[in-house]
């Protein structure tokens, strides 16, 4: 089973590099299948290593291969031009940037739910084929997760948010 985990969290990775490409290119049909498959990928990578009879290899770097999947969806939004360099910059870098320099994992899921939602909004806008898998995949996995989704992810999530407030009014005080 952990070998499993890995090759999915892998896979994911792989994932992010081909929506660069597809979404770049304007093939929105296959990239929206291509996030869904993503999303899978963790949900099962996931249940994968929980089950495994020992660590896996790449269970630290699952956390990196979600953000790359935001990361390489908001490139790809940028390359095809449905949205600015300037936005696809700035949400990569400031998130991005933020989440691999404070550590705090709350902007990785900010830059994915930023680039998840412009992707899936584009797609539904323009009547792309299978525009509603990725939505449907997520309900689905949202309703099976639905525990750990409540008492870990939101709760992380906020606890998160409100570390980086507390620190941004610490800054704000010095600099006063």
């Amino acid at each position: 089973m952990a070998v499993l985990a890995d090759m999915l969290t892998g896979l994911r990775a792989l994932i992010a590099l081909l929506l660069v490409a597809m979404v770049g290119q304007g093939r929105l049909e296959t990239a929206a299948a291509l996030l869904a498959t993503a999303w899978l990928t963790d949900y099962f990578d996931g249940k994968s290593a929980r089950a495994a009879s020992r660590p896996t290899h790449l269970g630290r770097w699952d956390l990196q291969a979600d953000t790359f999947v935001g990361a390489g969806l908001m490139v790809g939004l940028a390359l095809g031009g449905y949205v600015s360099w300037a936005v696809g910059l700035l949400v990569v870098v400031v998130f991005g940037g933020g989440w691999i320099a404070l550590g705090n994992d709350s902007l990785s899921s900010v830059l994915q739910a930023i680039s998840y939602g412009l992707f899936m909004w584009l797609a539904y806008s323009r009547s792309v084929g299978g525009w509603w898998l990725p939505p449907v995949v997520i309900l689905i996995i949202a309703i099976l997760n639905w525990e750990r989704f409540i008492h870990d992810s939101i709760p992380g999530f906020l606890e998160g948010i409100a570390e980086l407030l507390s620190a941004t009014r610490r800054l704000v005080k010095r600099t006063s």
